[in-house]
């Protein structure tokens, strides 16, 4: 299938089954509440969507310092602005039953609506024409106008425009303004195809029906205004999907860039997709049954149990940590240690602050999550630098105490301040404000913990880290602030946040477990590979030298006839070039493992293919091979490196090492379409007869040397997401091989 076909094919899809699936949430569905938290809720559910494509503009900037990149980022920088402000204003209703969706919020959505779509155009501009995509210079002050500029319009006609137009001028600015913004969202289609997405991991097909869904939107919300048709519910589910669908145009690409297979790239967007809805379905649970009229009712004993399991459970996730990283010494398990050790600290204060009212009077001490939130994610991001480059240093046990009592006494401080300022300030004692405040920081924590986890994220290989679980186990402890800004101690909400915060303690041990079984397999596999490697190089290189001896021998008698010295010559060139490869194939297993996707470059395919035909003519003598070579096209570029040479030299190799005096090899390369991606699939069939069975892994008795070519071949291809089949026709005595690797678009 080729790339346009199979955008289309998203688009045919994601757009109806978003419609319909809205349609069926907002009617027989029953998920829709107006409380105030509710509003809250799903705002910030749209900033936490849209802040995936937000981050991977940001990390793009990180790699490549373009312009094209700032005007990404402050692209999907300002819906998450304008949906965090939404949340706080809907916060600060909290008193009333129900928040009205006027005609002025109508004008003013359609307003954001239309400046998001001029942004959109600015992006496709930046990213289809050459002389726009250039290194920025002062790039903050770039990025901060670009975005700034957006928010004041939307000011402008909220507070200057908005409420001065009658009934019939304001009915006519909402079409104006929808008129605007789908042509401007018909242009941005339109300029789709063209954008380079080499510079920014982007998914036409999804972006073309995140963007289809906004057009859907706007229409919807403004047919709603006019003739009260679909319900302004209805436009904003809509728009949901939309972000859904980006983050998902956007991150997967990203994920894929990196090195990680589909699965993993899909599993990591979508759970940071269910982990950001997580707060959305336990407010509509609660507000939608009414559960939030019942009476608040305190229990210690169940508060008490929830946070000594929770901290005995985090101080033994500390100490397990500490003593893995000892089994397999790395300087990232150490900021996770601190992490640990922390939140168990802070569970202990939160229990002596609740069981002893004298030592604190004004409640649940709130700031000592933001503050123990804030600290892990510089704790992440410093444990995604150390997976980089860790320091040179041994690790210090006192350093270790140091760091664990500064982040504690940090924690204290920042809750005494609050304390103080309350205690001096009585007015802001259960004012909104400060669960406004306390909701904005808890959104700025998790929006950098999308950050964090995306650059934990770039891993050599596509490996998932110890850490990036880890990250991933902490975002159950951040969600429970979210929840806590706008539900009162000992109501519904803030019970299922206290419960929220043990499931994620309790899921803890089990993943450690987990690991430490993977790296003992890990380190297991790799003693059984280190001794094949050792018993192969010993035994067939021996074999090697005797039957080098042997030739030799007979090169050195006069006996020989001149026909016979030419074949035996022929054989002892053959018998080095097999030893040379034997280990060549050794040295390749061992440097695979540290193949980084980051330094792969593009390669031609068919350069490549050349490279090692010629490679191995000169070894075995060109008067042995017969090639037939039919490549679809010149050029064929995949994401490789000098590693793809040696690959083809195997294929080649096991052809000549079944003994034929001649080797036949007709190999293409034809582009092969499939539904997610293009690859280049590379026949190549060789006479000779049929190598014997392959095993897939190193540990079941791998002891030809055929096999071990098939091996290192295979290995060699992972690296670069590609395959290697093997097939035989044994009543022709013939072997094929094909190689697939995914197309790289230039």
């Amino acid at each position: 299938m080729k790339p346009s076909h199979r955008a289309l094919l998203k688009v045919l899809v994601l757009v109806p089954s978003a419609t319909i699936g809205s349609l069926l949430a907002i009617g027989p569905g029953g998920l829709v509440s107006y409380s105030p938290a509710t509003r809250v809720s799903v705002n910030c559910l749209l900033a936490y969507w849209i802040s995936i494509p937000l981050v991977v503009g940001v990390l793009s900037f990180r790699s490549a310092r373009l312009r094209s990149h700032l005007v990404a980022s402050a692209v999907f920088a300002f819906p998450v602005v304008i949906h965090i402000g939404k949340a706080v204003t809907n916060l600060l209703l909290l008193p009333a039953p129900e928040v009205e969706h006027t005609s002025l919020n109508t004008a003013a959505d359609l307003a954001e609506m239309m400046l998001l779509a001029g942004m959109l155009l600015a992006l496709s501009l930046c990213y289809s024409r050459r002389p726009l995509v250039e290194h920025a210079s002062r790039a903050m002050l770039f990025a901060l106008l670009f975005l700034m500029v957006p928010l004041a319009l939307r000011g402008i006609i909220w507070f200057a425009v908005l409420p001065v137009l009658s009934t019939a001028t304001l009915t006519a600015f909402i079409w104006i303004q929808l008129l605007i913004a789908e042509m401007l969202f018909l242009v941005v289609l339109f300029l789709l195809p063209r954008m380079r997405t080499q510079e920014l991991p982007l998914d036409r097909g999804y972006f073309a029906s995140g963007v289809l869904m906004l057009m859907i939107s706007v229409l919807m919300l403004s047919l709603y205004h006019t003739f009260g048709l679909f319900g302004w519910e209805f436009s904003e589910t809509v728009m949901m999907a939309s972000f859904v669908v980006l983050s998902l145009g956007t991150g997967t690409p990203y994920l894929r860039r990196m090195g990680h297979g589909r699965q993993q790239a899909y599993g990591l967007i979508l759970g940071l997709v269910f982990v950001f809805y997580l707060p959305l379905l336990i407010t509509i649970g609660i507000e939608s049954s009414g559960l939030s009229f019942i009476p608040p009712a305190a229990n210690l004993l169940a508060y008490s149990i929830i946070h000594i399991g929770a901290g005995s459970l985090s101080a033994m996730m500390a100490i397990l940590l500490f003593l893995y990283s000892k089994y397999r010494p790395s300087w990232t398990y150490y900021p996770l240690v601190l992490i640990f050790g922390l939140w168990a600290s802070l569970s202990v204060v939160l229990l002596i602050s609740f069981v002893s009212p004298s030592f604190l009077i004004l409640g649940e001490p709130t700031a000592l999550y933001i503050v123990g939130a804030i600290l892990t994610l510089v704790l992440l991001h410093v444990a995604a630098r150390y997976e980089k480059s860790p320091p040179k240093r041994e690790v210090s046990t006192t350093r270790m105490l140091a760091a664990f009592s500064v982040c504690v006494l940090l924690s204290i401080i920042g809750e005494s301040v609050n304390q103080l300022f309350l205690l001096t300030n009585p007015s802001y004692i259960d004012s909104l404000l400060g669960e406004a405040a306390l909701l904005v920081l808890s959104l700025a924590v998790m929006l950098a913990f999308t950050y964090v986890i995306l650059l934990l994220a770039k891993r050599p290989k596509g490996e998932t880290s110890a850490s990036l679980y880890m990250a991933l186990l902490l975002a159950i402890w951040i969600l429970p602030s979210v929840l806590k800004s706008y539900y009162a101690v000992w109501t519904l909400g803030w019970w299922v946040s206290e419960i929220l915060l043990l499931m994620g303690i309790i899921a803890g041990p089990p993943i450690l477990a987990w690991l430490y079984v993977k790296a003992l397999n890990e380190s297991n596999e790799l003693y059984e590979r280190s001794s094949l490697f050792a018993d192969l190089l010993m035994h067939d290189v021996t074999n090697y030298n005797q039957m080098l001896m042997t030739s030799l021998e007979l090169l050195g008698s006069t006996d020989l006839p001149a026909g016979r010295r030419a074949r035996v010559a022929a054989d002892g060139r053959q018998i080095i070039s097999f030893a040379e490869r034997l280990i060549q194939n050794v040295r390749l297993l061992t440097e695979t493992d540290r193949v980084r996707t980051a330094d792969l470059e593009p390669v031609n395919l068919v350069a490549a293919f050349v490279a090692a035909l010629d490679y191995f003519t000169k070894k075995v003598g060109s008067e042995n091979v017969v090639v037939e070579f039919d490549p679809e096209r010149a050029d064929c570029p995949v994401l490789a490196d000098q590693h793809l040479v040696h690959a083809f030299l195997n294929i080649l190799y096991i052809a000549l090492e079944k003994g034929i005096e001649k080797v036949s090899i007709k190999a293409e390369i034809r582009l092969v379409d499939q539904v997610e991606d293009d690859y280049w699939a590379v026949t190549i069939r060789t006479s000779g007869v049929p190598i014997e069975a392959i095993p897939d892994r190193l540990d079941r008795g791998v002891r030809g040397r055929s096999s071990l070519g098939v091996i290192a071949a295979r290995r060699i291809l992972e690296h670069f997401r590609g395959t290697l089949i093997v097939s035989d026709t044994t009543d022709q005595g013939k072997t094929t091989y094909i190689v697939q690797i995914p197309v790289h678009a230039n």
